[in-house]
């Protein structure tokens, strides 16, 4: 099974899956994990995602390095694994067992990355509905990340398909930083938790309440759930949880909004969030007009990217249900389509589509498209506001 097909299945994030593919291609490297003690799901899941791995305990691996060698013990581990749940716990238990500065620097060298992953059960998404967060559940989360918990999610009643459990599969929270040259290796001897902890947030590395808000935002599972198997924040780094995350903060930066794309094919939709993802949005996916429509109410979105042709709700019905919806009307959407006939194109357009483009269309044009649409509607924007004032 490959890591874009475990990936589909197990709802885990384009960012874990790149995070994956760069640990893979540096397998003299070594990988931190975190993950709650006797867990198989989390063992067959690396089996499966890389066959030949030999795992090691951070117990074994001490044990190793002082019978057989530091650089014995480095060379022949590809995960040392821990029951410590979070990225810098994991890292600093690790060093704290060598004195010599020389030796930290050498075990450091040989870390590629950090992974935290706690597994969850994944919503069945055949019986979900849009529902209010109760507020007691709001508190049960970082008081920092109040303002990124969203008013309603999605919550499955139960259903035949899911043997009335309301779960299907399951998915993991997941906290991991990669440790390339984006980090210096001498910052990484402070002895201050904290410390080390802002050095990972600077790169992006998220805490698991983070990585669980993700997918209650995006159905994949429920708040309940989320709440039910995250290990309480350490209250020291709760504190330094201020501010946008890093993701957010670059989005920012480069200005250029969220894009929603709705497809079902895999292929193409992993096409088209590789592209927007390297000319700098932030890319959500949905499988469906029905999928898409929620993640709508729960997100702020730029963009639509949609396909016509999908089961449950194709785009014709999502694009006339989003131009109903007064808090949503003004979203601009661009359609793909396989037709090239002219009266198929016209409909699109009165059906309240902004504009479209033919499914093989040069990667040039699509991005020029939805960048027009965007300097359209920001300009819209303005108007309006110039009008308010």
């Amino acid at each position: 099974m490959t890591l874009k097909s475990l990936q589909s299945n197990l709802g885990l994030s384009d960012e874990l899956l790149f995070f994956l593919e760069e640990i893979y291609k540096n397998q003299d490297g070594i990988l931190l994990l975190g993950c709650p003690e006797n867990s198989e799901l989390i063992t067959s899941f690396l089996i499966e995602a890389y066959p030949l791995i030999k795992m090691s305990r951070i117990e074994r691996f001490i044990e190793d390095s002082k019978n057989l060698g530091l650089e014995s013990a480095l060379n022949n581990t590809q995960v040392i694994v821990s029951n410590d749940l979070d990225c810098t716990t994991i890292f600093l238990s690790l060093l704290e067992q060598y004195s010599n500065e020389a030796d930290k620097l050498k075990v450091i060298s040989k870390i590629n990355g950090i992974l935290i992953l706690i597994p969850l059960k994944k919503q069945c998404g055949s019986c979900s509905k849009p529902t209010s967060i109760p507020s007691t559940s709001k508190e049960r989360f970082p008081t920092m990340l109040a303002s990124s918990i969203p008013s309603s999610y999605l919550f499955s009643r139960g259903c035949e398909k899911c043997g009335y459990s309301s779960y299907s599969n399951h998915t993991f929270l997941e906290s991991f930083v990669r440790i390339n040259n984006d980090i210096p290796k001498n910052s990484l001897l402070a002895v201050n938790p904290e410390e080390i902890f802002n050095t990972f947030r600077k790169v992006g590395c998220k805490v698991l309440f983070e990585s669980g808000l993700d997918k209650i935002k995006l159905g994949i599972t429920s708040i309940e759930e989320v709440i039910r198997v995250t290990p309480p924040l350490n209250s020291a780094f709760e504190k330094l949880l201020s501010g946008p995350s890093i993701t957010e903060s670059i989005s920012k930066e480069k200005g250029k909004g969220t894009i929603l794309i709705v497809e079902d094919d895999d292929d193409q939709r992993e096409i088209l969030r590789m592209v927007f993802n390297k000319e700098g949005y932030e890319v959500l996916v949905a499988t469906n007009g029905s999928e898409a429509f929620n993640i709508l109410t729960q997100n702020q979105i730029s963009i639509i990217v949609s396909d016509i042709m999908m089961p449950v709700m194709n785009g014709l019905e999502l694009v006339q249900k989003i131009k109903n919806d007064p808090n949503l009307s003004k979203t601009p959407v661009l359609m793909l389509t396989a037709s090239s006939n002219p009266d198929h194109e016209v409909k699109l357009l009165e059906q309240g589509a902004d504009d479209y483009c033919a499914k093989n269309v040069k990667k040039k044009v699509l991005i020029t498209r939805v960048e027009k649409l965007l300097r359209k509607d920001n300009s819209i924007n303005k108007i309006s506001d110039f009008l308010a004032d």
